[in-house]
């Protein structure tokens, strides 16, 4: 568990890798299933991902808001810039900039902002209309499934059911 890791997956991380451990693949199973409901249930500033932002200026394009081989974190937080100036939002909310803390969310594709990723300090505001872009699954299977995952392949398990088991 890194600090680069959400709040929400902290715990539930440890308590998957107790499990690989000390239970059996079906009971990992079952706990991933519950952790998945609750993530999708999670408030945004938990199961956002946190970051340190640097490269605001190096990144930045006038044109395209953020240029190519740009950091997630920091793609998103030149875009979450680029929204508060459009909207005229800056009075309401600030803005980021570099050496600052934030957090980042994937979005769906397509979308009406052609980006996948949103930055944000403290808060999302409603105004950006992101909100029904972002994408759980992507974040969940980011920052919950992976670390787990690496090491349920090391002892041969499948951290997702066997659809096709009890069919037949």
């Amino acid at each position: 568990v890194q600090s680069s890791t959400p709040e929400f997956c902290r715990s539930r991380i440890e308590a998957a890798v107790e499990m690989i451990l000390n239970k059996s693949e079906k009971e990992l199973q079952d706990y991933i299933e519950k952790v998945r409901i609750d993530f999708y249930k999670a408030d945004l500033i938990e199961i956002a991902s946190p970051r340190g932002i640097d490269g605001m200026s190096v990144y930045a394009d006038s044109i395209s808001i953020f240029g190519k081989k740009t950091p997630i974190q920091v793609k998103g937080a030149l875009y979450y810039n680029h929204l508060l100036n459009k909207l005229k939002l800056t009075n309401k909310y600030r803005k980021i900039s570099d050496s600052e803390a934030a957090r980042f969310c994937y979005l769906r594709e397509p979308n009406p902002f052609n980006v996948n990723v949103i930055t944000f300090p403290d808060i999302l505001p409603v105004e950006f209309g992101v909100h029904k872009y972002l994408d759980y699954e992507t974040q969940f299977q980011k920052t919950f499934l992976k670390p787990i995952e690496k090491i349920a392949e090391i002892i041969g398990w499948k951290i997702k059911k066997d659809r096709t088991e009890g069919l037949f």
